[in-house]
């Protein structure tokens, strides 16, 4: 994995994650904050950022979602029914490049 971290306290961990048996991805975590409600908080640089995006939510699925967005009536379930798609519009986390993928997803530490 390539390293382009600015090296700023708190520390980031290289991890390996994935959900369940689905692919595993390569990221980090911060030392001081590793899970959400027991589950991993990785951050990912943009290239892994983009593997997860069209593993999970292809651009095809992300440009048939934007347009049912439109025609929702409830956009918040909506958007809690398809979290995949913020993450599209997502922006580095200024101090680091990194993307955070925690919070919302099962993402468990591979170890192997």
């Amino acid at each position: 994995m390539e390293n382009n971290i600015k090296k700023f306290p708190p520390h980031f961990v290289p991890c390996k994650f994935a959900i369940e048996d689905d692919k595993v991805f390569e990221g980090y975590y911060l030392e001081s904050d590793k899970y959400w409600n027991g589950w991993l908080n990785p951050y990912v640089i943009k290239e892994v950022r983009m593997q997860i995006l069209e593993y999970y939510c292809p651009r095809e699925l992300r440009d048939e979602l934007k347009m049912k967005r439109q025609e929702a009536f409830d956009l918040e379930d909506f958007d809690e029914e398809n979290p995949w798609l913020a993450y599209w519009d997502q922006k580095p986390i200024p101090f680091s490049g990194l993307y955070y993928f925690g919070s919302q997803f099962i993402w468990s530490e591979v170890t192997q």
